[in-house]
């Protein structure tokens, strides 16, 4: 499981995202090495769920590290956290690409559900 507050009780870590403190709600970023509520980072129920199944040194990657300029998913930046890994020995790269695998089933679901969200105020006002 990436490391995640409230597992050893309270902790008092700014958010890299809203700056508020990350008490019980939290996960660390490897990449940029910032706290992130869980929250800020929109990890859903089933998401957490998976995350806190897999190992304690599984490294998390926040938002910010993991897309790009424009806001989408970097597949640059995702191959070369995979290029890292391979050089770090079979282990490392099968618990990487368990994680970009993830990372990229959120992007797509998150992406899905926009697209399926209709327009509230689509008429234009009198």
């Amino acid at each position: 499981m990436p490391h995640l507050c409230g597992t050893a009780g309270p902790r008092k870590y700014m958010c890299g995202c809203c700056g508020e403190d990350c008490l019980y709600d939290g996960v660390f970023c490897d990449g940029c090495e910032t706290w992130r509520h869980i929250a800020c980072e929109r990890i859903g129920v089933k998401e957490l769920q998976t995350f806190k199944e897999l190992p304690p040194d599984f490294p998390y990657i926040c938002v910010a590290c993991r897309t790009d300029s424009r806001g989408s998913f970097s597949f640059d930046e995702s191959i070369k956290r995979l290029n890292k890994a391979a050089k770090q020995g079979y282990e490392k790269l099968e618990s990487s690409v368990i994680r970009e695998s993830l990372f990229i089933k959120n992007k797509l679901s998150a992406s899905r559900t926009k697209a399926a969200d209709p327009k509230v105020d689509t008429q234009p006002k009198p």
